[in-house]
């Protein structure tokens, strides 16, 4: 897997500043260019943070995350978790999308890339202020109005923050122009950036064993001091009777060298 400026187009502008993103030729008769100025201003504050926690998002962690989805839901309708704590900067880039965001108590702000094309701003602020871009794309790929759109995209995106922050998840740290060698395929990072690469082999897990069959499933696992934290965990199919090889324990910056 190559992370690269042709891949990954958005790195470039993070870096420079200067490569610059485009609009759909569908919107440009709507494009407001105090968004475009609004995004620029923003990632100019938040160059440093955001070129220090860029992610890449395998496709097994992305189907991680898609299954996971309703099961947190479910888990915060029930049990009333706090998601949104604290402060979160970065950048997510998926095979084809990029989402670059920034959320604390009192705003949030999230862009979304297709490749280097902006499909959506969106900054919303505790005060109710808000502005918004929404490609024209969205009209006809979803049937949803504008609000629900919006809820859709930073609901996605929260999911995800929360998702990597409170499950346990195997990470690749890849400095510039280095590479590394996995299991199943080398990763090259031409960029200028570091880069951490997200993988899961939670539904890959080995069964030695005929017996009885139990799906995986996310658990909420009581740690912490006196045990009061909760942080989510994947429960592996596993045999009853039977053997089961788990994936190893994430590595950490510490831990790792080239």
């Amino acid at each position: 897997m190559k992370i690269s400026y042709r891949t990954n187009p958005i790195i470039k502008y993070l870096e420079t500043g200067t490569t610059g993103f485009k609009i759909a030729e569908i919107d440009k008769n709507n494009w407001n260019h105090d968004i475009g100025q609004r995004i620029n201003s923003f990632l100019s504050e938040y160059k440093k943070e955001l070129q220090g926690n860029i992610k890449i998002i395998t496709q097994p962690f992305a189907d991680a995350i898609d299954s996971a989805q309703k099961k947190l839901i479910d888990l915060y309708n029930e049990q009333k978790i706090e998601l949104f704590t604290g402060i979160s900067t970065g950048v997510l880039c998926y095979s084809r999308m990029t989402e670059i965001y920034t959320y604390n108590e009192n705003k949030m702000v999230l862009l979304n890339f297709y490749r280097d094309i902006l499909t959506a701003y969106i900054e919303i602020y505790n005060d109710n202020r808000n502005y918004i871009f929404l490609s024209n794309s969205y009209g006809s790929a979803w049937n949803f109005k504008r609000n629900e759109i919006v809820d859709l995209l930073t609901q996605s995106l929260l999911l995800t923050v929360w998702f990597i922050k409170h499950c346990e998840i195997k990470i690749k740290f890849l400095p510039p122009k280095k590479k590394i060698k996995d299991i199943n395929c080398k990763y090259f990072n031409e960029t200028n950036s570091n880069i951490q690469i997200l993988d899961s082999t939670w539904f890959t897990t080995l069964v030695q064993s005929n017996g009885f069959k139990v799906r995986g499933h996310f658990r909420l696992q009581p740690c912490g001091e006196g045990m009061k934290d909760r942080k989510i965990i994947w429960i592996n199919d596993f045999e009853k009777h039977g053997y089961t090889r788990h994936f190893k324990r994430p590595v950490t910056l510490d831990e790792f060298e080239i």
